[in-house]
């Protein structure tokens, strides 16, 4: 299942740290299974999506766009993005979806993306974090990002 792969991966490039006592944000996560799973695991998620599917008490769902989260900033300590980024679903403004995904995770926190598309636009989504996974490295998840720190000036 796609939750051990996640923890499975951090754990191996030594991001374990992310998962002292986590609190995870899925973002686009539907029904709720992959929060459901991480809830049950004794990891804190919320699983946010625009859609108002029926309601799993076990996932935390929250019903809200992306692009404005109901959200204190840095409350995530790692945000999952799965089939966000699909452009024949979703129009996206990136440069947006970026930043407020980059408000809520905590500094140093992991973007996770599980998304088959490799485009330009996904390219530029990408742009202001810094990946974790080489390019070469055949994994489940297209890209792993951690958020650098910001600057106390």
């Amino acid at each position: 299942m796609w939750e051990y792969n996640i923890l499975e991966k951090l754990k191996s490039i030594g991001k374990q740290n992310v998962l002292e006592a986590p609190v995870v944000l899925d973002l686009g996560g539907g029904a709720g299974e992959f929060s459901e799973a991480l809830n049950e695991m004794g990891i804190t998620c919320v699983s946010l999506d625009m859609q108002d599917w029926e309601t799993n008490p076990s996932a935390k769902q929250v019903n809200a766009s992306a692009y404005q989260m109901p959200f204190r900033d840095k409350s995530f300590d790692l945000v999952h993005l799965r089939g966000v980024l699909d452009t024949c679903l979703y129009p996206h403004n990136f440069a947006a979806l970026r930043t407020e995904i980059a408000r809520v995770l905590k500094d140093g926190g992991i973007l996770a993306i599980h998304d088959d598309n490799d485009n330009q636009e996904d390219a530029a989504f990408h742009r202001d974090f810094i990946d974790l996974i080489p390019k070469t490295t055949s994994y489940r998840y297209s890209s792993i990002w951690e958020k650098p720190p910001t600057s106390s000036t």
